[in-house]
C-alpha cells in the first residue's frame, strides 16, 4: 500500500477532533436522489414510493427537504446509462457501484461521482467512528487506491464478518412441511433425497411442479449446484479465482437436472418464471419446494397458503450435499456489505449539506429512525428502548417496516440486530435462519472487488459473453436441446470466448482487494 493512500485513507477515520452537527439542520436546501432500486417492496394502496411516511419524517428529523426520482422496474440499467450521459446528475446517485464498469474509480475519474475522503474527514464523525471500529468494513468500502466513494449500510454488531452468520443467512429452499409429515417424508439432506421426496410429492400428491424457482437467478439454485462442491458464479478457493459453471462438476449437476426436467420434477419454464408465479403455485398447491427469501417470501408463503388450507406449512433445509451428514460450502452466504450504495454526485454544488445527511444514518437518533420509524406509530419506547409495534390487520411486518422504516432495503446507516428478531419472528422463519446458515460459502465468496479503468471494458465484455453463453447452455442441456456430451465442447468454447483472460482480470482485482 502506497503512502499517500494510507494518509488519505487514515485521515478520513480520525474522527476525534469533528463535531457531529445539530439535527435538524438549518436550511432552505433540497437535496436530489437518484433511486436505482427502491428502498423495499411497494406496499398495496401506495402508487407512490415517495409517498411513505418515512420520507416526510426523515425530511423533518434531518432538515433537509428530498426530490426522491426513482428508475423504471425493468429500466434501471438504461435509465443510470441516460443519467450519466446527460450529464444533469442529480446531488445523490444510489447504484451497485461494484457492476459498472471500472468500479468507483472509473465513476470518480469519469466526473461522475465525487472521491469522499475529504468530506467525510470533515463532515461525517459519525461514519468516521464506525468504520474506524470495523476495519475490514473500511476496507471493503474503499477502492484500490483507497478513495471512499459512497454511503452504505453495515451491521452494528461488533461481531466479526465470518461470524455473522444469522444476518448472512438470508434465503434458501423451503418444501411444504405438511406435505412431508403426511407422506412420512425426512426433511431432505442430501441431493438423492431431494429427488426421493420430489419424486413422491410428483406421484403421490400429484403436483404440477415439485419444485419451482427461476434458474436464471443464481441464488435460487446455488444450495442445489453448491452440492456438487461449485458456486454457479464466480468465488475463490486458496485465494484463486474460480467460475463454477467451468469446472467438471458442474457436469454432474447438469445430468441430475436433466433428469429431474425429463421426469416432470421441474417447472417448465426454468429461465424465467418469476418470483409471483412461484408464490402463487407454492400456496395454491401445484409446487411443493422452492426456492424463498425469510422475510418477503416465506411470511407471504404461510399467510397466503394459510388462507385455503389452515394446515399449510412450510420448513426450510439446509443447503443440500452428495453424501450424508457434510456440510455444503456453498450455500446462500451475504457479506455484512451490499454494493448498493449512495454517492455524492461531482456536479452536486451541495456536497457538504448530501454528506451531512448521509452521516445521519450513523448517528444513535438516525439509526433509531431508519431502524425503528416513527416513535408512536411503528415503535413505543419501553424501559428506555425502542420496541416494534405490531402491524395494522391485513398487513405484513415487512411492509409495515417498508412504509415507516428504511431497514427493508441498503439504505446508508447502521443496522441494528432487533430488526431481524421482529421482521423473522415466525417460528417458520427462525427455523429457516438455522437451516440456511448451514454452509461454508463465507470461505469462498469474493469480497467487493474492483477492476482498474484499463480493464473494465475487457473484463466486462469478457464476463457477459461467458456468463450469457453460461446461460444460455444451461437451459439448452437441462432441456435436452444440447447433449450432455458436448460439455467438452462446452468447455472449449468458453476458453475460445475468453475465460483464462477474465480469471486473469479477476485475479489481479482480487490480489489488489487483498493488498488494501
Amino acid at each position: 500500500v502506497n503512502n499517500s493512500k494510507e494518509q488519505s485513507a487514515n485521515r478520513m477515520l480520525s474522527p476525534e477532533k469533528l463535531k457531529t452537527a445539530e439535527y435538524p439542520l438549518q436550511t432552505d436546501e433540497e437535496l436530489t436522489i437518484w433511486m436505482r432500486n427502491h428502498i423495499g417492496a411497494q406496499v398495496q394502496g401506495y402508487s407512490d414510493y415517495s409517498q411513505y411516511p418515512r420520507v416526510k419524517e426523515i425530511e423533518e428529523k434531518t432538515g433537509i427537504k428530498l426530490k426522491i426520482i426513482y428508475a423504471d422496474n425493468g429500466q434501471e440499467e438504461d435509465q443510470f446509462n441516460l443519467l450519466l450521459a446527460s450529464g444533469d446528475l442529480p446531488d445523490l446517485i444510489y447504484y451497485d457501484w461494484m457492476h459498472l464498469p471500472g468500479g468507483a474509480d472509473e465513476a470518480i475519474r469519469s466526473g461522475y461521482i465525487t472521491e469522499l475522503n475529504d468530506l467525510i474527514a470533515d463532515y461525517a464523525p459519525n461514519y468516521c467512528s464506525f468504520l474506524e471500529k470495523k476495519p475490514e468494513f473500511a476496507k471493503m468500502a474503499r477502492t484500490d487506491s483507497g478513495k471512499y466513494y459512497m454511503f452504505n449500510n453495515y451491521p452494528a454488531n461488533e461481531q466479526e464478518i465470518t461470524d455473522d452468520l444469522e444476518r448472512a443467512a438470508t434465503c434458501g429452499l423451503t418444501l411444504r412441511k405438511d406435505w412431508l409429515e403426511e407422506l412420512s417424508l425426512a426433511p431432505p439432506e442430501t441431493i438423492s433425497e431431494w429427488y426421493n421426496v420430489l419424486k413422491a410429492f410428483k406421484e403421490q400428491k400429484n403436483t404440477e411442479t415439485p419444485i419451482c424457482f427461476n434458474f436464471s437467478d443464481e441464488y435460487a439454485y446455488q444450495n442445489l449446484i453448491g452440492a456438487f462442491g461449485i458456486s454457479p458464479g464466480f468465488y475463490q478457493k486458496n485465494g484463486k479465482v474460480m467460475y463454477g459453471r467451468a469446472q467438471t462438476q458442474y457436469k454432474d449437476f447438469l445430468v441430475e437436472m436433466r433428469k429431474w426436467y425429463t421426469e416432470g420434477l421441474l417447472d417448465e419454464a426454468i429461465m424465467s418464471v418469476s418470483d409471483a408465479r412461484v408464490t402463487e403455485k407454492m400456496v395454491d398447491g401445484s409446487c411443493g419446494a422452492g426456492f424463498a427469501w425469510i422475510g418477503a417470501g416465506i411470511e407471504r408463503w404461510l399467510n397466503d397458503g394459510k388462507k385455503s388450507d389452515p394446515d399449510f406449512d412450510i420448513i426450510a433445509v439446509k443447503p443440500p450435499t452428495l453424501e450424508k451428514g457434510e456440510t455444503s460450502k456453498f450455500g446462500n452466504y451475504f457479506l455484512p456489505f451490499s454494493h448498493n450504495g449512495i454517492a455524492v454526485s461531482a456536479t452536486s454544488d451541495k456536497k457538504e449539506l448530501a454528506v451531512k445527511f448521509l452521516d445521519y444514518g450513523y448517528s444513535d437518533e438516525g439509526a433509531i429512525l431508519y431502524n425503528y420509524g416513527i416513535e408512536g406509530i411503528s415503535y413505543e419506547m419501553i424501559d428506555g428502548k425502542p420496541v416494534y409495534k405490531e402491524p395494522p390487520d391485513g398487513m405484513t411486518r415487512t411492509d409495515f417496516l417498508t412504509l415507516y422504516t428504511m431497514i427493508t432495503g441498503s439504505w446508508p446507516c447502521k443496522v441494528l440486530t432487533t430488526t431481524r428478531e421482529y421482521l423473522y419472528s415466525l417460528p417458520q422463519q427462525l427455523q429457516a435462519i438455522e437451516a440456511y446458515k448451514q454452509t461454508e460459502y463465507y470461505n469462498y465468496i469474493l469480497p467487493p472487488i474492483s477492476q482498474t479503468s484499463d480493464e473494465a471494458e475487457e473484463t466486462s465484455r469478457l464476463e457477459r459473453l461467458i456468463v450469457n453463453y453460461a446461460d444460455e447452455m444451461m437451459k439448452k442441456f437441462i432441456l435436452g436441446k444440447e447433449p450432455i456430451e458436448n460439455f467438452d465442447l462446452y468447455i472449449s468454447e468458453l476458453q475460445r470466448l475468453g475465460m483464462d483472460r477474465l480469471m486473469e482480470l479477476k485475479q489481479a482485482a482480487l490480489d489488489r482487494y487483498n493488498r488494501r
